[in-house]
């Protein structure tokens, strides 16, 4: 009887050990609970989810993908909470068109910057830099932007987006870029959104009738799911509607986290509540407007956060009884089974994996791509950029180093500056009369 009452005493003493040690760590998880539940509620609110619930449809993802985004969001807090000095970061790269880049709005208030505004309090309590990067570019092709992942994303990215439906929706070159973002060394989650988003112009709104509204099943049922059960379950159909193509993909390339968003749920609430009569004000009616930006970036950041806070509750309740380091091992067991190697590609390609690419467009953080950086000769002596090239490489004649959109028309690069948009395609343009232009290329 002894040797149980002090087993008992034993083990209450330990786990009041374990708490105390980790007293501090659960302090900034709990920080970081109540930022995010604060986050969630105002997204909530912002968009008066309760009475327009098909805001609920807008992602898909499965549960396989929705416990790595949770397992790496934990593998991102443990490091920050086990070595505080050193700054952890968390990195968004918001690849895509014009839609994304922001055209016709200003470039803060694109969806990135926006997005990255929703999300960045629950990750600062934690002590992470959340990087919410814009690196979109307008205009552009889908070969080779979607095989020059790495360049435009980072080789640091978590998370990687992909919005080019208006350019390449469902064409083969979509299993390239899961390719080649799956290739980078940091196995980013990769998220699919449409480029559309649901619009209506102000008379339509003059031409409906108004009623007092009264939620369907379909609508009660969304509001009812735990967040795990609404994205892997309650909206499978959303994706066969939207992402048919995509499916094969969700399946093939398990370990990539494939996340699935679409951003015309709405439609039906067209001149309602926060869907307001002026929806598509100072915007094409390809591009989203200013209000249409932050509907995107807030169904991202709703159901991240969601997954954020299920990641810290679980951390918390592991820190009450266990140590860091054993923490951290277990998360790290557990996302390594997920992170299976990449098998082969289903369908052919021209291109290899982890292929090599040289730009000069922007934005991009690999600045070692540079192509201007690998002229051997032949650019013009009135380059003015010419002094950051290789030591010979000016020459009489030539070719210049300059943005696509002044071939075209000077008006769209002055535009540009003043919405303080980052994509540029800057490349080496010459005519019949630039000469040869010499590259040294490592094609190996």
């Amino acid at each position: 009887m002894g040797r149980i009452i002090f087993s008992i005493l034993c083990l209450a003493g330990c786990l009041l050990a374990t708490f105390a040690i980790n007293e501090e760590l659960v302090a900034k998880l709990d920080a970081s609970a109540i930022t995010t539940k604060k986050s969630i509620d105002d997204i909530f609110n912002e968009w008066q989810i309760d009475k327009y619930p098909n805001f609920l449809k807008s992602c898909f993802m499965s549960k396989m993908s929705w416990e790595l985004m949770k397992l790496k969001f934990q593998k991102k807090i443990l490091a920050a909470l086990s070595n505080p000095a050193e700054k952890t970061k968390f990195v968004i790269s918001f690849t895509g068109s014009s839609v994304t880049a922001g055209h016709d709005s200003f470039f803060n208030a694109s969806t990135p910057v926006v997005a990255g505004t929703y999300l960045t309090s629950a990750f600062e309590a934690i002590g992470i830099d959340l990087d919410s990067r814009n690196v979109a570019l307008g205009n552009n092709p889908c070969t080779p932007y979607d095989v020059c992942v790495k360049l435009f994303a980072g080789m640091d990215a978590d998370i990687v987006h992909w919005e080019q439906s208006y350019f390449c929706d469902g064409q083969p070159i979509i299993e390239q870029f899961i390719r080649q973002a799956h290739s980078l060394p940091s196995r980013p989650l990769i998220i699919f959104s449409d480029s559309n988003t649901g619009k209506w112009e102000a008379s339509d709104c003059d031409k409906k009738k108004i009623t007092e509204r009264v939620l369907d099943k379909s609508e009660k049922e969304l509001l009812k799911a735990t967040p795990g059960h609404l994205v892997s379950d309650v909206n499978k159909d959303e994706l066969q509607k939207r992402w048919g193509w995509l499916a094969e993909y969700t399946h093939h390339y398990h370990s990539a986290g494939i996340q699935a968003f679409s951003h015309a749920t709405h439609e039906m609430y067209a001149c309602e509540g926060p869907y307001i009569k002026t929806w598509m004000e100072g915007a094409a009616s390809w591009h989203p407007s200013v209000i249409g930006h932050r509907m995107r970036a807030a169904h991202h950041a709703y159901f991240w956060l969601l997954n954020w806070g299920e990641a810290v509750a679980e951390l918390k309740a592991l820190l009450s009884h266990r140590v860091l380091i054993a923490v951290e091992k277990d998360v790290n067991h557990r996302l390594d089974k997920l992170l299976t190697p990449m098998g082969p590609a289903k369908h052919k390609s021209d291109f290899p994996d982890e292929a090599q690419c040289y730009t000069d467009y922007e934005p991009r953080p690999v600045r070692e791509a540079s192509l201007k950086a690998r002229v051997v000769s032949g650019l013009a002596a009135d380059d003015k950029t010419a002094a950051t090239t290789a030591a010979g490489a000016v020459s009489a004649g030539g070719w210049k180093h300059m943005i696509y959109e002044d071939i075209v028309d000077h008006n769209l690069v002055l535009r540009s500056l003043k919405m303080e948009y980052r994509d540029f395609k800057y490349l080496l343009h010459g005519d019949k009369d630039a000469g040869p232009l010499s590259l040294a290329l490592d094609l190996t």
